[in-house]
């Protein structure tokens, strides 16, 4: 019985030793698949139901990393780990989007839902599976503080897919021609044809961004400029000329023009303007007239620059988040201080609370303050929390919202930040690039001032 008691303790020794080896093991593996997890994101369409998967569509548009470990990772990530991650991340996505497609036919989402497969939230990079461990550790290794230089870099090191990318762009056509060829709503079609347009103008400005172009080459590269963009451009034109009432391509005309003045030339951007201008000045259609207008309040402002040198007073027009109109003239006898500024400008967000302390102190006195945020409407929420956490309540004007007739950043060829201008109370422009000590001392002689 002893010998028995024994031989069972040895073996119960024995289970539990490769218990614990066991469990070990499991730990290591479940630690190493958190880990692996921390560097990839999967999705997958629930197949719950057309509403539950258009929810979930809507969910993993804005989501990047899932758990805390992932987003820590990809802040610590080198350059070529968060540009295989954004790769894997926007393939996937794009996959469960066409699923949802080929599912769901008929669904009221599916014009929605296309639009999502042409955007570039669901735009995969075309990265091989295979990339040559050269490219990998040379992309790795371009330092951060390169700015925006080093994504340029990878951008030109990369390999591409094509096969994969040809596949890609025609899938989105046949949705997109599905559409077409339906019953759906005219207007449906020209959002989805704009929609179509967006993601290739949107290819061709990062295949272009990527090219290094010397100064001293400058003009050559005014030739390869229109013979890159003029075939894109007339695409454009012809868009517009089978929807002429169109007023949303009208606006959608004028934004890809201050795309072109801001990412390629303004000179470019300049020369199709004054050719659109003559090609609709005299056509009654909606979209043509929205041209119209927004051309002639450019060549107005340029205008109004140059005549600017001799101390004449500013016009300009504002529209604040909340939509309404503002005219700089109404301003007579303020003193008006111009921040201009971008939502990713710590600078300027630093500068806040100081603007803040002015404007308490002397907007009874007739000073005021409008923020030209060089950025769009889909920016709003970001910028009204910005505001909110500065306090901030002088009017903020969006320079590439839906409202803005003109770009006052580019027109006034505003490149470093924060930029602030000082206006007297006739409007006239008194110092185009005030800090914020000269303001201390400058503000008060300026509101005392007979206008």
């Amino acid at each position: 019985m002893h010998l028995t008691s024994i031989k069972i303790n040895s073996c119960l020794k024995l289970v539990l030793f490769l218990g614990l080896i066991l469990m070990n093991c499991h730990a290591q593996g479940q630690q190493q698949k958190s880990d692996e997890d921390w560097t990839t994101i999967e999705f997958e369409l629930p197949n719950k139901g057309e509403e539950k998967d258009w929810e979930y569509l809507n969910y993993i548009f804005k989501l990047y990393c899932k758990t805390k470990q992932q987003c820590e990772y990809l802040e610590k990530a080198n350059l070529w780990q968060k540009i295989k991650y954004s790769n894997d991340l926007y393939t996937t996505r794009s996959k469960v989007v066409e699923d949802f497609l080929n599912k769901y036919p008929n669904s009221p989402h599916f014009y929605d839902a296309v639009i999502f497969f042409l955007g570039s939230p669901f735009r995969p990079g075309f990265i091989p599976v295979d990339v040559d461990s050269t490219v990998i550790n040379t992309i790795a290794e371009l330092k951060k503080d390169e700015g925006e230089n080093k994504w340029l870099k990878a951008d030109r090191l990369l390999p591409i897919d094509f096969k994969a990318r040809e596949l890609w762009l025609k899938k989105g056509e046949g949705f997109v021609a599905q559409i077409l060829h339906s019953d759906a709503p005219i207007e449906i079609k020209i959002k989805i044809e704009q929609a179509l347009y967006n993601r290739d103008i949107g290819m061709a400005l990062i295949d272009y961004s990527s090219i290094p172009k010397p100064d001293n080459e400058s003009d050559y590269w005014k030739t390869i400029d229109n013979q890159f963009w003029r075939p894109v451009w007339d695409r454009l034109l012809a868009l517009l000329e089978k929807y002429p009432e169109s007023e949303r391509l009208g606006t959608y005309t004028m934004v890809i023009l201050n795309s072109l003045s801001r990412d390629v030339s303004s000179e470019l951007s300049k020369e199709y303007r004054n050719d659109l201008y003559e090609k609709v000045k005299n056509r009654t259609e909606k979209g043509c007239q929205i041209i119209i207008k927004s051309i002639e309040e450019y060549i107005k402002a340029e205008i109004m620059l140059v005549n600017n040198s001799g101390g004449t007073p500013l016009e300009m027009e504002f529209y604040t988040l909340q939509g309404d109109k503002m005219l700089l003239s109404d301003l007579k006898g303020k003193v008006v201080l111009f921040d201009f500024w971008f939502k990713d400008c710590k600078p300027c967000i630093a500068a806040m609370p100081h603007l803040k302390k002015l404007y308490e102190e002397y907007k009874d006195q007739g000073f005021e303050i409008i923020g030209i945020v060089c950025n769009g409407d889909e920016a709003k929420p970001r910028i009204q929390e910005i505001l909110n956490n500065a306090n901030v309540d002088w009017p903020q004007h969006l320079d590439k919202g839906k409202n803005a007739k003109v770009s006052y950043h580019k027109l006034f060829q505003i490149s470093s930040f924060p930029t602030m201008w000082l206006l007297d109370k006739n409007g006239r422009i008194v110092n185009n690039d005030i800090e914020l000590n000269q303001l201390y001392n400058e503000l008060p002689k300026y509101l005392n001032e007979n206008e």
